[in-house]
């Protein structure tokens, strides 16, 4: 293989990284708030008093 065609492959297989590990982050961001939601937790306040 020449430089040209590894540099080709590494630079591809960097997008296949970065693809699933974007696709991965977007899942778990879109997951997380919708089970939180669905156990019934309730928020915390924003404010405690203090005494």
């Amino acid at each position: 293989m020449t430089s040209i065609t590894e540099n080709r492959v590494a630079k591809t297989f960097t997008a296949i990284v970065c693809t699933v590990l974007f696709s991965a982050t977007c899942v778990l961001s879109a997951v997380g708030p919708a089970r939180a939601a669905e156990t019934g937790a309730h928020e915390a306040p924003v404010v405690r008093p203090l005494a």
